[in-house]
């Protein structure tokens, strides 16, 4: 087998190595961005217990002492043995704590 010639071996022409990289063309052409739709509502999200403690930093026993007492929003029946927290109350009884602080 005769060996193959230097040129063919390299992909650069004469073995010259650039370092220079070409612009090249792009196979999509861009469109202008379309304009965003008006933001919609976000629903509101149900948080369970554990959720709600970490939010608020109550106890078990405190977050029902206080939901009997009517001083924290009362849970939502979610099934047979489950409750949770509309994020929205949770988040408007933290408001009011920090509204009686200032």
């Amino acid at each position: 087998m005769p060996p193959i010639p230097v040129e063919q071996l390299s992909p650069y022409p004469n073995n010259e190595v650039t370092t220079q990289v070409e612009n090249k063309l792009r196979s999509k052409v861009r469109t202008p961005h379309q304009p965003r739709a008006p933001p919609q509502a976000v629903p509101d999200c149900i948080l369970r217990e554990r959720n709600v403690r970490e939010r608020v930093g109550l106890s078990h026993s405190t977050i029902w002492r206080k939901i009997r007492s009517g001083e924290f929003p009362a849970p939502v029946r979610l099934g047979p043995q489950s409750v949770g927290w509309i994020e929205r109350e949770v988040d408007g009884w933290i408001a009011e704590r920090v509204a009686q602080r200032a």
